[in-house]
């Protein structure tokens, strides 16, 4: 157990560390409190003890930047800002306590219709968000989604940007959930090097991804068998038609097919019908397996939930 005091924040209050509940290759998150014992998280930015005045400049910077766009987006689907400091040795960002993630839910084997459907339910209203706000989440995946009495919150803003600066940004080390056009491409423009193009459609794509790792704890092995594998996985495990539309277009390779046809009113009128099918066509037993043991494709792992359509 932890029990560190940060330096005092913005508005002059000390948080107490109290437990790593999640880490990333910046920044570490951890259940505290305040001062009167008021349960948050914070986010801490890890700096090395020799850092730069330069790097100290650009970490502040960022945790300014994301501090900018979690105070813009106040919604009960969004988590909640609280506090910050841009102290340059330990600079943090205070925010609502998010005890459960979808991500945790998989890894825990307790994926249930009930889930999936507010999956599906409530996912473009997030999407729509996020559009509202001319932001571009950028890692938008199940880890990064809260799941607090059946509703979704958006977590984690730190690659985040507004999508005014959103032309082009470089990416490394693409993660499987992110969307064809983050992947690099040789730049025209000298200094940039290999560079990833930011689409308004791009977090609908990671969505889609989010959902497909909700049902098989992996990701087909790469965007171009995306489609492929779930489709033949679908038919296998006899999933409505409705929801193979939903997702479908959520992860459809080029990012101007999903702008036309995941815009946030389609995908709302997608997500009805896919949730009305799914009501009538699918049953998940009540023991899940754990996330680590679900295997790859589809088929496979409705066999181990149980999945099986009902009769009309």
């Amino acid at each position: 157990m932890i029990e560190r005091i940060l330096p005092e924040s913005e508005q002059g209050i000390q948080y107490t560390l109290h437990e790593i509940v999640g880490k990333g290759g910046y920044a570490t998150v951890y259940k505290s409190y305040d001062s009167e014992g008021t349960e948050v998280a914070v986010k801490v930015h890890t700096l090395p003890d020799d850092a730069s005045n330069h790097v100290q400049n650009v970490t502040v910077a960022h945790v300014a930047s994301e501090v900018a766009l979690l105070q813009k987006t106040n919604h009960p689907h969004v988590v909640q800002y609280v506090d910050h400091s841009v102290n340059k040795e330990r600079p943090y960002i205070v925010m609502e306590y998010v005890p459960e993630t979808l991500g945790d839910i998989v890894r825990k084997g307790k994926v249930t219709q009930s889930v999936v459907i507010d999956f599906i339910r409530q996912i473009p209203t997030l999407l729509a968000l996020l559009q509202e706000y001319e932001i571009a989440h950028c890692d938008l995946k199940c880890s990064n989604i809260g799941y607090v009495d059946r509703t979704l919150k958006l977590l984690d803003f730190g690659l985040a940007i507004p999508f005014s600066d959103a032309v082009f940004r470089i990416m490394k080390n693409v993660p499987p959930y992110c969307p064809p056009e983050f992947f690099p491409v040789p730049s025209r423009f000298s200094g940039y090097g290999n560079i990833g193009i930011v689409k308004r459609s791009s977090d609908t794509f990671s969505a889609g991804k989010a959902l497909e790792f909700m049902l098989t704890g992996t990701y087909a092995p790469s965007i171009g068998e995306t489609m492929t594998n779930i489709k033949e996985t679908h038919e296998k495990a006899t999933l409505p038609k409705e929801f193979q539309d939903f997702l479908k277009v959520m992860v459809a390779r080029e990012s101007i097919q999903r702008a036309r046809k995941a815009s946030p009113d389609k995908l709302r009128n997608l997500a009805d019908k896919a949730v009305k099918a799914l009501g009538k066509k699918v049953i998940f037993k009540k023991k899940q397996p754990t996330g680590e043991e679900i295997p790859s494709g589809f088929s496979s792992l409705m066999d181990m939930l149980g999945l099986s359509p009902l009769s009309p």
